[in-house]
């Protein structure tokens, strides 16, 4: 019994001892910041102690030279200027404790923005009425209906071909239509026809419309009789653009009989714009086409040519010199088909020799002669002696009917005549170019006439 009591006696002592050293530990703790003396500023600055507690709101700073921190009372200025620029203090824990205080007034601000949104229901979702339900659905297609609309173009996907044709049924329905209003059918007319020479720009459909669907006879020719100078217009340009560079188109054309209705329109028609537009039809019809050449002059072409050079008024100019280009590029064609037979070589040459002998056979430089060309060409001239375009286009035409050309060139210096006194006035600084080139064609016909 005695020992029991010894034991729990030790252990009561060992339990004090314990708790006894447990509170000499708290009093040595160390104590805090804010147990310690707080920082008390003034407007200059004063060292900081280690760890010691300062007022929010001061200005803090290292001195650079004795490492000590020290803070101060901020300036009114450097207050103002703190709070416009928005600079972080060097306090962070007190900064970011005042975001966050201002982060619960905002949050809160808006939690009751939001309760009074949804108290007056403007937060609440709106169901649009079946008015405008049907207002969206009128003006947008459901995906069943492009689908369904989608498949119906792929199936109405037509031909160039069926394209035309299509046309050509509508232009007749128009003219066979009498009881419609003149000027609304004339404008009409010259929407198809402005719709076929787009699509005859495409050498197969000018073929499928002249050869194949008789285009020529039954549209071409139906609107240039209209009486009205603008469908006649557009039905020359409609043939000139199926007959370029086509030969199919223009062997069948001109064995229609086209020369001759262009010819006539070209001499005849009221309209100076159609003559122009007859003029260009007729120079796609027969260039690189000798055929179609040989007809042109046999119906007198070249005749009808030189007419339009009977007028000086300027608005036929553009005309007259289309009319010398057409001339040229015939001389230059037939010049062309002799040189390729002479440096043809082998099987070729066949080809070259058939070619040569279609020109040839034509005897252009020699109709051109017999016509006046040549005289009409420096009629020309002297009108538009100070016009580079007209000087550049007769000049050039001139160099190439030298020969031809060579007794009124001859005459020019020698005779009596007024165009060789006009040639002599020309020996001036402002028409020395038209001088001297006539002076050469001058000699060069004097030294073929020596040689003959």
């Amino acid at each position: 019994m005695e020992h029991y009591r010894s034991v729990i006696l030790l252990l009561l002592l060992c339990l004090a001892g314990v708790i006894l050293k447990c509170v000499q530990g708290d009093g040595k703790k160390e104590k805090k910041p804010e147990d310690e003396e707080v920082f008390s500023p003034t407007s200059e600055w004063k060292p900081l102690k280690k760890d010691q507690a300062i007022p929010r709101g001061l200005h803090v700073r290292v001195n650079l030279a004795t490492g000590e921190r020290e803070a101060k009372l901020l300036d009114t200025n450097e207050e103002e200027e703190e709070d416009s620029n928005k600079k972080l203090s060097l306090l962070p824990d007190e900064n970011v404790e005042e975001n966050e205080e201002r982060s619960q007034v905002d949050m809160s601000e808006l939690k009751r923005v939001m309760q009074k949104m949804m108290e007056e229901g403007i937060g609440e979702a709106v169901s649009p009425s079946q008015e405008e339900i049907e207002k969206v659905k009128s003006k947008y297609r459901s995906y069943a209906e492009l689908k369904k609309e989608l498949k119906k173009m792929e199936a109405d996907v037509k031909t160039d071909t069926e394209v035309l044709q299509e046309t050509l049924t509508e232009y007749h329905d128009l003219v066979e239509d009498t009881g419609r209003d003149e000027t609304k059918k004339k404008e009409e007319e010259e929407q198809i026809l402005t719709f076929l020479e787009y699509l005859v720009h495409q050498i197969d459909n000018a073929q499928d419309f002249v050869v194949k669907m008789n285009g020529y006879k039954t549209v071409i020719l139906p609107s240039l009789n209209s009486t009205h100078s603008t469908v006649r217009n557009e039905a020359l340009r409609l043939l000139a653009s199926a007959a370029q560079n086509n030969p199919v188109v223009q062997k069948a054309l001109v064995q229609d009989g086209a020369v001759s209705i262009l010819l006539r329109s070209l001499s005849a028609d009221s309209s100076s714009s159609v003559k122009t537009s007859a003029l260009y039809a007729l120079s796609c019809l027969i260039r690189g086409f000798p055929a179609g050449q040989r007809v042109f002059l046999d119906k007198g072409g070249l005749s009808i040519l030189i007419k339009q050079f009977q007028s000086d008024a300027s608005e036929h100019l553009k005309r007259q010199l289309k009319a010398v280009t057409l001339i040229r590029d015939l001389l230059e064609e037939s010049r062309e088909a002799a040189e390729g037979e002479e440096k043809c070589e082998g099987q070729n040459c066949s080809i070259a020799k058939i070619k040569a002998m279609e020109y040839f056979s034509m005897s252009l430089t020699l109709r051109l002669e017999e016509e006046g060309w040549c005289e009409a060409l420096l009629k020309l001239l002297m009108r538009h002696p100070q016009d580079d375009e007209v000087v550049e286009e007769i000049t050039r035409e001139m160099l190439l009917l030298a020969k031809s050309c060579s007794k009124v060139y001859r005459e020019l210096a020698t005779g009596a005549s007024e165009t060789a006194a006009w040639f002599r006035n020309l020996d001036t600084a402002d028409n020395l170019r038209i001088h001297s080139t006539l002076e050469k064609l001058k000699e060069k016909a004097i030294k073929e006439k020596d040689e003959l």
